[in-house]
């Protein structure tokens, strides 16, 4: 039948792999195209670093934009793995479309790197590697640093009103409650659109005083 027949040649394209060639998946167009045009002048400057050095470090990268939509991800990841016969795969970046690829990573056992900040993404499969520090870790990297180096005890915080900032906001202060010995003595929002924060800065320090 011509399902199985494809499905058997699928089978027989993910054991072969080119050593040299290594995926990119980014949103290389749409709403988050500048994010993913910066992490790709990266990659890509990393890349020569390697490149034709020497004949065991040479590298080709195959890049995919994935338009930041998660079922324009996934069909990239499968052409990486079927058509170009890809080692591992840099990419996605954004969050929604890391979600929309663990099926498929796992599914054909290819080596992942993220940069999404996910919190337990990674613990989802064994071939999904996050670069990007996890939002929790970041904040708690950021308190222990302050308390245990700095000796900081009472903290001010100030965030956006998004999803991100609410999160931050919520991984601070829990890294907080480890200490007995620390206070928050102004916490603020302010809206993601805010170009001058001094009105919001001088509102935080009366009611720190």
């Amino acid at each position: 039948a011509p399902a199985v027949d494809l499905m058997a040649s699928r089978i027989e394209k993910i054991k072969v792999v080119n050593p040299e060639r290594i995926g990119v998946v980014l949103p290389l167009s749409g709403s988050f195209a500048k994010i993913g045009r910066q992490l790709l002048d990266g990659i890509v400057l990393a890349s020569q670093f390697l490149d034709g050095t020497t004949s065991e470090s040479r590298v080709e990268l195959i890049i995919r934009d994935s338009a930041g939509e998660p079922a324009q991800a996934v069909a990239a990841i499968e052409s990486l793995v079927f058509d170009e016969q890809v080692v591992a795969i840099i990419g996605p970046a954004m969050t929604k479309t890391a979600e929309a690829v663990v099926q498929t990573v796992n599914q054909l056992r290819v080596p992942t790197l993220t940069f999404t900040q996910h919190e337990t993404l990674a613990e989802e499969s064994k071939f999904l590697f996050q670069l990007s520090m996890k939002k929790s870790l970041q904040a708690r990297r950021i308190v222990q640093f302050a308390v245990e180096k700095m000796g900081v005890r009472r903290f001010a915080a100030l965030a956006p009103t998004h999803t991100y900032g609410e999160q931050m906001l919520q991984f601070f202060t829990e890294a907080l409650e480890e200490y007995d010995d620390v206070e928050v003595s102004v916490m603020e929002r302010y809206e993601a659109d805010t170009k001058s924060f001094s009105d919001v800065v001088k509102g935080m320090e009366q009611l720190a005083d």
